[in-house]
């Protein structure tokens, strides 16, 4: 019971931070770029609302490969340059890496974070899978 219970809330939370999120003023569906802070600190150029309504990317995976096998809440489910490459091959694989800022807003400063720690209990792979939960859901 208590586990149903806090799957219950963390859904909430998801929902209540992507409607946040979606509801951001400074997001702009028709600008390419928009400043994201993640909640590490890091700074980059980066608009969701974009991706999926302009640029016509409907499926989370195609970004987010690893999100429907995670099985942890704790794992780093963040894009990397193998997902943007697809679309922005010449600025991820410039070799003079003079075009680094087209997404990281501080290009000098580029550091690899680890994921975060986090103490809630929660399974992609249970909600994609089992459930069949479409990532837009939440």
């Amino acid at each position: 019971m208590i586990r149903r219970y806090s799957i219950l809330v963390v859904a909430l939370a998801i929902g209540l931070v992507v409607i946040f999120l979606s509801n951001e003023s400074s997001v702009n569906a028709a600008a390419v770029s928009t400043p994201v802070v993640d909640g590490r600190g890091r700074s980059i150029t980066f608009s969701h609302k974009f991706h999926m309504s302009e640029a016509g990317v409907t499926d989370c995976a195609v970004c987010h490969g690893a999100a429907k096998t995670s099985k942890l809440s704790s794992d780093n489910l963040t894009a990397n340059h193998d997902a943007c490459i697809t679309c922005h091959e010449e600025q991820v694989n410039d070799a003079t890496m003079t075009k680094c800022g087209y997404c990281h807003n501080n290009p000098q400063d580029i550091q690899s974070v680890p994921a975060a720690k986090r103490e809630i209990i929660f399974s992609h792979e249970q909600h994609t899978s089992i459930g069949k939960v479409e990532c837009v859901t939440c």
